[in-house]
């Protein structure tokens, strides 16, 4: 805890209308700073407006919002982990193949953003389809189900990209009892701990290293602001693809 602040941790559980409740309350408080990781990119933008009408500085964490001021953002490029992504997949399919995409939740700022970047890697090989998307809202039985339904569709497939580990871990499980693990490229995103064992041992490929502190950085530079500091207006944490190969190199930086 840093000396003379007072941090209110609110928890929407995904539910926007929730969290637009939560903002409106905490300007109600007439709070100092007000950090939020917008559910939905373009929904959550009445709510940056309104902490704007009421002078409270407003930075945005992890996920972007569409509109609206805010004095910082902290993430991680979430494009170039798509870039990352298609790229790796393009390359281990030699240009040519079948994939599925799982995506997070609709509407999100990293589902929107590592889909683009995705596309506008495997868009490029005209003889790599993309034949199933589904969202997958960030949840590991979702992630299954999708890969089931692919499975039960019949539709030939040879990679999957997950917007995130937790669903590429359900993937996982739906390609164990169907007998494919080791069969299908599958990748996704966060280097969660379980992610990295399964890249370790094989029954994933890769994964994106995403640093889990960007409501630390963004809390700094609030504080840089409240303080009539410097403040940066982006913050970008590191990313990388990790795999087999390289992963000795990442084992300190998983959550």
């Amino acid at each position: 805890m840093i000396e003379g602040v007072k941090l209110i941790v609110t928890d929407a559980t995904d539910d926007v209308g929730k969290q637009m409740s939560q903002i409106e309350d905490l300007i109600q408080q007439n709070v100092d700073l007000l950090l939020v990781t917008p559910i939905d990119a373009s929904a959550l933008v009445a709510g940056v407006e309104k902490a704007n009408a009421a002078n409270i500085p407003v930075v945005v964490v992890d996920r972007r919002v569409a509109g609206g001021k805010y004095i910082s953002f902290a993430s991680t490029d979430n494009v170039q982990v798509g870039r990352n992504a298609g790229n790796y997949i393009a390359t281990r399919l030699g240009g040519k193949g079948n994939v599925v995409e799982i995506e997070g939740q609709h509407g999100a700022g990293p589902t929107i953003d590592r889909g683009a970047g995705f596309h506008e890697v495997i868009d490029q090989y005209p003889d790599i389809k993309v034949v199933f998307k589904q969202p997958g809202e960030f949840q590991r039985a979702k992630g299954m189900e999708v890969t089931e339904n692919v499975i039960q569709s019949g539709k030939p497939f040879d990679a999957i990209f997950c917007h995130n580990d937790e669903m590429c871990g359900g993937a996982r499980e739906a390609l164990a009892a169907h007998n494919l693990t080791g069969k299908v490229i599958l990748v996704g995103v966060d280097a969660q701990a379980d992610a990295m064992a399964a890249v370790k041992d094989g029954t994933m490929d890769a994964t994106n290293m995403y640093p889990p502190q960007s409501g630390k950085e963004g809390l700094l530079q609030g504080l840089h602001y409240l303080k009539g500091e410097p403040v940066q207006e982006t913050v970008w944490l590191p990313s990388a693809l990790i795999t087999k190969g390289n992963i000795g190199a990442y084992t300190n930086i998983t959550y």
